[in-house]
């Protein structure tokens, strides 16, 4: 992010804290309970968005290297991300083109320089060519040209390891995240290290959690024991970028710029930059780090959550630990305040109590989340996928 885009979202507050006002859409939104429990809405939002869009799949510093690797299977596509000898990052569906057994069954890991099926071990190299077949005598018409692993899009942003779980796709990966990215990258993400992965299962729809992390109105009630008291009330800028969106959560602090001069404002100072990538990641910003959180829907009525802490690097003592400790732990704490609130709202959802749910004025980044699934689905349909 640029110097003269944190002076103007850091104005934009300001004016509404002069006006007495803050962001808002010219109307109010409903959405009806089905979006969140209808099976076939479900199957179309996870055959669709998480196929066909960039996912966050992990962490750049953890393929840093050759031979470095980890896999994915949060999409429902099971992923493997490896870095060549040649220094380039590559990505597969993890699946042997025998008799389709995973080649790689390890979480992550280092030094690879070749994936061998554990059932017949045929054997695939860094760049996904087949290059041994036990008893080849057996295959005396495979194309081994056409046998390697099958290659999805994959690149990196922000610390991240973003790929398209669909082979099919060859769209632009950096165009889909851009311009949002390159602001993030722009802070350093792209060296940071993760810390502290975490991973949660939640009895609600995927929907309703990234419905909690769209909007400031909940922040003075929902986090009163956490983070509210750092928070002015119902304060947020939104914009949108295509299907993504940036906010920025303006803390109290942010009142003492009034009158001062614009070239000392920052945003990470004086709030916190939240960044949406479509359909499930969120990077806010913190003064010295980055939180990232992924959803993942399992069920109409099954989410799981992922995340890590992006530090500058490893710590490498106690005193260091303890300060990103605390911090993990403000967060995912926040968190899980909204997990047992989402959870409680899911399990109401079939009780006929509500046909469907409101969102206020101010709710409208939620609106445009709503709105980016039902354009997503139906540019899909459109196109016969």
């Amino acid at each position: 992010m640029d110097h003269a885009t944190e002076i103007a979202l850091i104005r934009r507050v300001l004016d509404h804290l002069a006006d007495g006002t803050t962001g808002m859409a010219a109307a109010g939104h409903t959405r009806p309970v089905s979006f969140y429990t209808d099976e076939a809405q479900f199957a179309r939002e996870r055959g669709t968005l998480f196929r066909r869009l960039p996912l966050a799949i992990g962490y750049s510093a953890e393929v840093a290297k050759p031979g470095d690797f980890l896999t994915h299977d949060l999409s429902g596509v099971p992923l493997l991300a490896v870095r060549g000898r040649d220094g380039v990052l590559r990505a597969f569906v993890n699946a042997c083109r025998h008799r389709g057994t995973r080649v790689e069954w390890e979480a992550c890991g280092k030094g690879k320089r070749a994936f061998v099926c554990p059932y017949h071990a045929w054997t695939y190299g860094d760049d996904g060519a087949l290059t041994h077949i036990p008893h080849d005598e057996g295959f005396p018409d495979l194309d081994r040209a056409r046998h390697g692993l099958v290659p999805v899009r994959v690149a990196e942003q922000c610390g991240l390891v973003w790929a398209v779980p669909d082979p099919a796709w060859t769209g632009d990966i950096r165009a889909l995240l851009a311009p949002l990215a390159a602001e993030l990258d722009a802070f350093g993400l792209a060296t940071h290290v993760p810390y502290a992965q975490r991973r949660y299962e939640l009895a609600a729809n995927w929907k309703l959690v990234n419905d909690a992390s769209l909007d400031s109105y909940h922040v003075r009630h929902a986090h009163r024991k956490t983070i509210a008291h750092m928070f002015l009330d119902t304060m947020c800028v939104f914009d949108r970028f295509g299907r993504n969106q940036r906010l920025f959560l303006a803390k109290r602090s942010l009142e003492t710029l009034r009158n001062t001069d614009p070239k000392s404002w920052h945003v990470r100072e004086h709030g916190n930059p939240l960044y949406f990538f479509f359909p499930g990641t969120i990077v806010l910003l913190e003064p010295d780090h980055a939180q990232v959180a992924n959803v993942w829907p399992v069920s109409p009525d099954r989410t799981i959550v992922t995340g890590a802490t992006l530090v500058p690097e490893t710590p490498k003592s106690e005193k260091a630990r303890a300060h990103w400790d605390e911090n993990v732990n403000i967060f995912w704490t926040t968190l899980a305040e909204d997990f047992a609130l989402m959870e409680s709202k899911h399990s109401t959802l079939r009780s006929g109590a509500n046909t469907e749910l409101t969102f206020g004025r101010f709710e409208h980044s939620a609106a445009w989340f709503h709105d980016a699934v039902d354009d997503s689905i139906r540019a899909a349909s459109a196109n016969g996928t």
